[in-house]
């Protein structure tokens, strides 16, 4: 599903030029593990994309957390901008809040996870995710989209990438922003996200 349409509205404290909140104070910092270099040839890469795709069906429900437990691993890549850091640890700290899971988080995996969400541009989200138009990403758009056991949340730079996690934030998990002091996150220790083909232009 593509759509066209105004959704910095859904921010109310989102100016265009402006990422969400960059300016909002946070005790939260979690750190990234030393970057790795992809490994295995194009074979093994085809044979594991495969194998993964199949493991999940691809009309079923991804479930990202059960009972206060985390069931997929965020990933990130070691060339990520500062936004696209920004999102990881807003996605991380927010699906903390609303199920009680920590969530590990990884740089440049040598394979993927059984299950995983992609933030951002990377090797790998570029082959699991193959029919994305990477190029075509303004620097506001966005992509949600899943596939087997994993889930992409990624955009355009400088601010897609970031709008694309505050959206699947409020869309699919609940969250909602009042003020720059008044969040509502939902309890939910068990979440799911039901199949996902989006594009925002």
């Amino acid at each position: 599903m593509v759509q066209d349409m105004n959704q910095w509205s859904s921010f109310p404290f989102c100016d265009r030029d402006v990422q969400p909140f960059a300016d909002r104070p946070t005790n939260r910092r979690r750190t990234f593990p030393a970057p790795s270099l992809l490994t295995g040839s194009t074979l093994v890469v085809w044979l594991w994309t495969g194998f993964m795709t199949l493991s999940t069906p691809a009309g079923a429900a991804l479930l990202l957390a059960r009972e206060g437990r985390p069931q997929c691993t965020l990933v990130i890549c070691d060339r990520a901008t500062a936004a696209e850091r920004n999102a990881a640890h807003e996605l991380a700290s927010h699906l903390e809040a609303i199920t009680g899971a920590r969530f590990p988080m990884v740089t440049n995996p040598p394979r993927p996870p059984a299950r995983a969400i992609w933030i951002g541009r990377s090797p790998w989200a570029e082959r699991l995710f193959p029919d994305v138009p990477w190029e075509r990403l303004g620097p506001d758009s966005y992509v949600h989209q899943t596939r087997g056991g994993h889930l992409l949340l990624a955009g355009g730079r400088p601010r897609g990438t970031l709008y694309a996690v505050y959206k699947f934030l409020e869309e699919h998990a609940g969250v909602r922003w009042w003020t720059p002091w008044a969040t509502h996150i939902p309890r939910q220790p068990t979440l799911r996200v039901p199949t996902l083909q989006v594009e925002v232009h």
